[in-house]
């Protein structure tokens, strides 16, 4: 049933519909449900500036910190001249930065859709952006100069990038202890003058290490304990357009666009890290900084592999021929798996594990794990070790098909595992295998006759630890003259 909305609501929501600017993220749309609010915006794939900023990885020079500031700058003046007259909630975690590392200011003028629920008030972190006057206030009354104190609060940020009051810098220190100082109206200083709390500020004529006197006093009056002594929006814009001509005469913007691409392929080699050892849909939650939450797949197609006579080999080499040994293998099959559609799970000393049916809507995972691994094993047949190529090398390798529940271990190292009896029992198939074969369960068998192309043989009666004497097949080929379906 549609949410039925006051008048006024309506009319703000048709304002917010028709506010376009290079420097805002335009709203679409808003969904309430089970007293929830839910903003539809498009989606910035680098996240908020709040995330960017304490990705400790990424090194901002000049242009690009400017660059940032700039935008804010634009997106808020938008703002302030338009209908809806002020942002009324500004803070760093709803200032989104795209692919192109240009900010955009979201979330703008939603403080009468916060109506909707209004049991629900800002967390105590969100407190570290109101101004003093909304927080000794019990009715939350936003205005141009609640936004210019919270402006100042981000530029701290941007500045010296240890969040809201540098709490980033303290792990321990107690946000609301924070927040009850700012509430606080004055208390004197040494020389009997009124002080307020405001951030610490680390005097630098170099933007990239501290911050300059212009952009100091700029802060200083930005966070004015009365909101009538803070300068407005189009003020800001002036005294701060010192920043454009500040390096050798010349605009800080012209290498602007290196710096932009330079930082994207930090982020893009980052980004393809993540997902070499995380699933994509996984890797996307952990970067948008949510919790990875354990998935159940009802069938899924699991492959080991392991060498059959690797201890021996591993007493004859040294640890420097070992590990060139394993590399030298695990590059050859990561060289095979690349062209097919399955995720490498993990390698543990010669084994490897590798799964077909993680992406939703595959269906023929287990046409194409079974082709993995006659690749696999055709491939190994050239290999030969290293420093020993006279000492033989088999490979055994087990497939079997069944339900696996998955998910991401840890925060530090995070690691995808799959869990289950599936995994079990392939890894047994595996090492009850035989050399040069590739062992499958009656699971995998069924599957493949139904597909058809492939060719099996039934071994005799095997006994698997756990499951007891069990019928198992190998995997001998495919059919000649018969392409096998993987579409």
């Amino acid at each position: 049933k549609p949410l039925e909305l006051p008048q006024r609501l309506r009319k703000n929501l048709g304002l917010l519909r028709n506010m376009h600017h290079t420097n805002i993220n335009p709203f679409i749309g808003a969904i309430f449900e089970d007293n929830k609010l839910y903003l539809i915006t498009p989606y910035c794939i680098l996240g908020s500036l709040q995330d960017v900023l304490s990705d400790a990885s990424i090194s901002f020079r000049k242009s690009v910190i400017i660059s940032m500031i700039q935008d804010l700058i634009s997106g808020l003046a938008y703002i302030h001249h338009s209908p809806i007259l002020c942002h009324g909630h500004l803070k760093s975690s709803n200032c989104l930065v795209n692919s192109y590392f240009r900010l955009k200011v979201s979330d703008f003028g939603i403080n009468r859709l916060r109506e909707l629920n209004p049991n629900k008030s800002p967390a105590v972190v969100d407190r570290l952006w109101l101004a003093p006057e909304l927080l000794r206030n019990e009715r939350y009354y936003p205005s141009c100069q609640a936004d210019i104190y919270a402006f100042a609060v981000i530029l701290h940020e941007i500045i010296h990038r240890q969040g809201p009051f540098n709490v980033n810098a303290t792990p321990s220190v107690d946000v609301g202890f924070i927040v009850s100082q700012i509430r606080q109206s004055s208390r004197p200083n040494i020389f009997g003058r009124s002080e307020y709390f405001r951030p610490q500020i680390k005097d630098d004529s170099n933007i990239e290490s501290g911050c300059p006197f212009y952009i100091r006093c700029c802060l200083e009056d930005c966070w004015q304990e009365k909101p009538n002594l803070r300068p407005n929006i189009d003020e800001i814009f002036c005294r701060l357009s010192l920043m454009r001509n500040e390096t050798d005469s010349q605009m800080v913007f012209q290498n602007a666009d290196d710096e932009l691409v330079a930082l994207q392929n930090v982020k893009d080699k980052k980004s393809r890290l993540l997902s070499s050892i995380i699933p994509s849909h996984a890797a996307n939650q952990l970067v948008k900084g949510l919790r990875v939450k354990p998935q159940f797949f009802e069938s899924v197609t699991l492959l080991f592999t392991n060498i059959c006579n690797f201890r021996r080999i591993s007493e004859t080499s040294s640890p420097h021929e070992h590990v060139r040994m394993l590399d030298d293998l695990y590059n050859l099959f990561d060289s095979v798996v690349q062209g097919y559609r399955v995720y490498k799970v993990e390698t543990v000393k010669d084994t490897y594990f590798v799964a077909s049916g993680l992406v939703p809507q595959e269906n023929h995972h287990t046409v194409e794990a079974a082709l993995l691994a006659l690749h696999l094993l055709n491939s190994f047949r050239s290999y030969t070790i290293p420093h020993c190529p006279s000492l033989p090398v088999y490979l055994r390798i087990g497939m079997h098909l069944g339900p696996v529940a998955a998910g991401v271990i840890g925060l530090d190292k995070p690691r995808f595992c799959l869990f289950g009896d599936t995994v079990n029992m392939t890894s047994r198939l595996s090492t009850t295998g035989e050399p040069s074969q590739i062992q499958i369960s009656s699971e995998c068998h069924i599957a493949l006759v139904k597909t058809g192309g492939f060719i099996t043989k039934e071994r005799d009666m095997t006994y698997i630890k756990g499951k007891g004497r069990l019928k198992t097949y190998w995997l001998l080929g495919t059919q000649p003259k018969r392409e096998v379906d993987r579409i």
